[in-house]
């Protein structure tokens, strides 16, 4: 298994700490949840804009209704996990 560092600003490592902390993962599987991903859609998971956040966030729940982007609801982790390597 290979090994990544990276460099991130104490702010945000804690802030996403505590939030994946609530979502029940940890910071190694949210980014192996990442990489995964990358690697299965060929493209970054997220949409990467300058829309402001209303925009986005109205486009997300548009796209939710159609079903594009949606996985889940996962009852575990590990029913995540399983629907990842899926």
């Amino acid at each position: 298994m290979a090994q990544i560092s990276v460099r991130v600003d104490d702010k945000v490592k804690a802030e996403a700490a505590k939030t994946l902390e609530e979502i029940g993962l940890n910071m190694n599987t949210a980014i192996n949840v990442f990489l995964k991903a990358v690697a299965r859609e060929h493209r970054i998971p997220f949409e990467l804009t300058a829309e402001s956040p209303a925009e986005l966030t109205w486009k997300t729940i548009e796209d939710a209704e159609k079903g594009i982007g949606v996985n889940g609801p996962f009852d575990t982790v590990e029913d995540m996990m399983r629907s990842l390597h899926a």
